[in-house]
């Protein structure tokens, strides 16, 4: 029975991840693993099927009864080919969800193993600090629309002086001081 459990211990699989292998007809450490791993579990398979199961061996009787009246129940002896291991199972997809904005989570409508459409609303986030975000981003467009229009008005106001000074240096009236002011 001892060897039956070596035997089934050595079918586990390392969770190691290996590098891709190389191209070309290098050998690499997880091809000589994974090689290693499969001998040793077609020579346990083999071993496992090719040896007939033990029968339980009873020390001497300590009592007076006959051994005929002695009542042994053998172990249930299992189909040849039948194996029973444990292990564990690895997801072939991993999915990862990011929101686009940071927030306290208010509501979350699906749960673990769940699946999921593309586009399905998973989950509700507490938009109170979003709003503020776009109230304040809001403010800052309306002050520099505001920034333009008044810089705009002073241009059109330094427009109308030059003119006005450039008319007047045209008729000597201004001197060219005034001019480069203007």
């Amino acid at each position: 029975m001892d060897d039956k459990t070596r035997l089934l211990r050595s079918l586990s699989i390392d969770r190691v991840e290996t590098a891709p292998p190389q191209s070309g007809r290098r050998f690499s450490a997880g091809w000589l693993a994974s090689t290693a791993l499969l001998v040793v579990v077609a020579v346990g398979a083999t071993l496992w099927l090719a040896l007939p199961l033990a029968a339980p061996t009873n020390p001497t009787p300590t009592s007076e009864k006959p051994a005929s009246t002695t009542t042994a129940t053998p172990e249930p002896r299992r189909p040849p080919g039948s194996l029973v291991a444990s292990g564990y199972v690895v997801a072939r997809r991993k999915a990862t969800v990011a929101a686009e904005i940071t927030g306290k989570i208010v509501e979350t409508l699906v749960e673990e193993g769940m699946v999921v459409q593309a586009g399905q609303v998973i989950a509700r986030l507490d938009n109170v600090l979003a709003s503020k975000d776009l109230a304040l981003a809001q403010s800052r467009a309306n002050a520099a629309e505001a920034a333009v229009a008044m810089i705009e008005a002073d241009l059109k106001e330094a427009q109308r002086v030059f003119d006005r000074v450039t008319n007047l240096s045209q008729r000597n009236v201004a001197s060219q001081a005034d001019l480069t002011k203007a």
